[in-house]
């Protein structure tokens, strides 16, 4: 299929890589954890525009750009 997937120890917001994958709620509140190490690394504006796709059902993501 030629997908690739390394699993990697350290800060996640440091890491060079095409996307994060939050496993935030379904409203989208970034608090703590990593969604809160995202939020802090990337900006208030990731939780601002994965809020306007709340509610998020479970198995269901969404992408938000990039910041900074």
């Amino acid at each position: 299929m030629g997908v690739e997937i390394d699993v990697v120890r350290g800060d996640i917001t440091g890491i060079d890589v095409e996307a994060i994958v939050n496993p935030a709620n379904s409203q989208m509140i970034m608090g703590g954890g990593v969604a809160g190490a995202i939020k802090r690394a990337g900006g208030r504006g990731i939780e601002e525009e994965a809020k306007k796709y709340a509610p998020v059902p479970v198995g269901r993501a969404v992408a938000t750009g990039e910041e900074g």
